[in-house]
């Protein structure tokens, strides 16, 4: 089993988020986070500080999603926070460039209290984003059970 499915926990999994812009998110996903024990109260302003500068926006063949994450001291317990966005506009920077702009479809929090895990991580997200079964199975999910099926394959 990967990382990936080890930290997806159906309580964090939003198909429905209506959010607009980024700090919108990260204020309602933060307050989610802190009541579910998963971050600290330090969190929210550790996640905007990182994202300004190491954006995590990622336009993919088939698929824009935005993988925002934080130092382990923020997180308490390790997580995946799988977020469907069903408004257009919200607005990352692409990663590794200042100023390319892409809207993502998904947006997937990382919570890494392990930094060493990180890179595993990041590479089976890659893969598993590179797929075209998983984008597809992705678009056509109704439910958290859902998206952890995929996740689990």
């Amino acid at each position: 089993m990967g990382i990936v499915s080890q930290l997806l926990q159906e309580e964090l999994i939003d198909l429905n988020c209506k959010s607009v812009s980024v700090e919108e998110f990260f204020a309602e996903k933060a307050k989610v986070l802190r009541e579910l024990g998963y971050v600290t109260a330090t969190y929210e302003t550790a996640l905007l500080e990182r994202e300004k500068e190491y954006p995590t926006g990622l336009e993919m063949a088939a698929i824009t999603i935005a993988i925002p994450h934080t130092m382990p001291e923020h997180i308490k317990k390790p997580f995946i926070y799988f977020n469907r966005l069903t408004q257009k506009g919200m607005q990352f920077i692409q990663m590794g460039t200042d100023d390319v702009v892409v809207e993502p479809q998904y947006i997937l929090m990382l919570g890494i209290t392990n930094p060493r895990e990180q890179v595993a991580l990041l590479a089976e997200l890659m893969d598993l984003f590179n797929g075209e079964e998983f984008i597809d199975a992705l678009v056509q999910a109704k439910s958290a059970q859902d998206i952890l099926t995929i996740f689990n394959k």
